[in-house]
């Protein structure tokens, strides 16, 4: 349920003490947000303040994400590109090499049409029992405590957003989610920035006109990973997307109530 534009500064947040987002650069960005029974961080995996204003992006299962970065995909929008970008290299690689190289993209090749790796779909979640998923420690982004959302986290996120605006000013494009409760400045919401993507090639494309948010849940088959999707219009979840291709993480705190084992 789309709400009508207002002015958003990131005013009357409550914070949760004691559950501090803490990145991999050691900055502490303060207490995650509970959104329903959901607890998200405050920024998005990879976030600098300079370095990396929208996050890092991901290929899906990977522990390492990478700049927005040349090449371009041709567009019509702003690049704002990130301080570094990846070395581009052909797939498919081992996952426990790639952790070798954060630095790395993965590209399509003829051995690796659809998936960085071995079509390997328990990287990020190596089981679902009875509809509850797990993490995968050793590959999973989010810093200790943190994990990459469930698809069952971001339908209850995408209840209620604002329009598509810019913050802080002169800073991303994005949505505010509230999901629950009605979109406003007086409940807990977060800022979900366009940060763009990048395609099974490498290129990055889409910065402050789209974005695609990683689950951590693998469909089964191939281009079959759920995420959320936002542009200018809307924002869906969705169960189709490439490991292949790169994408923002937002992480989630593992507390009691959420549906992981």
């Amino acid at each position: 349920v789309q709400k009508p534009l207002v002015k958003d500064e990131g005013q009357n947040i409550p914070r949760q003490e004691g559950l501090d987002y803490i990145d991999e650069y050691g900055i502490n960005h303060g207490g995650g947000i509970l959104i329903g029974d959901v607890l998200w961080a405050p920024v998005n995996c990879g976030y600098h303040e300079t370095d990396y204003p929208y996050g890092k992006l991901y290929q899906w299962g990977r522990k390492h994400g990478q700049g927005y970065g040349a090449p371009y995909v041709k567009e019509e929008y702003e690049i704002n590109p990130d301080k570094t970008t990846a070395e581009i290299v052909p797939a498919p690689v081992k996952p426990a090499e790639a952790l070798k190289y954060p630095d790395r993209f993965y590209a399509r090749s003829d051995m690796a049409l659809f998936n960085w790796t071995d079509n390997d779909m328990s990287l990020w979640c190596p089981l679902v029992f009875e509809g509850k998923a797990t993490k995968h420690p050793e590959y999973d982004p989010c810093p200790e405590g943190w994990r990459v959302p469930e698809l069952f986290d971001f339908y209850s996120l995408v209840e209620h957003y604002s329009d598509f605006v810019q913050y802080p000013e002169g800073g991303p494009k994005g949505r505010w989610f509230s999901g629950p409760a009605e979109y406003g400045t007086e409940v807990p919401r977060i800022f979900l920035p366009a940060a763009g993507m990048r395609t099974r090639d490498g290129g990055s494309y889409s910065r402050d006109s789209q974005a695609i948010y990683w689950s951590l849940r693998h469909g089964g088959g191939e281009g079959l990973v759920w995420h959320l999707y936002l542009n200018d219009d809307e924002a869906t979840v969705d169960p189709s997307a490439f490991p292949h291709e790169a994408y923002s993480v937002r992480c989630v705190k593992d507390i009691q109530g959420q549906r992981m084992l």
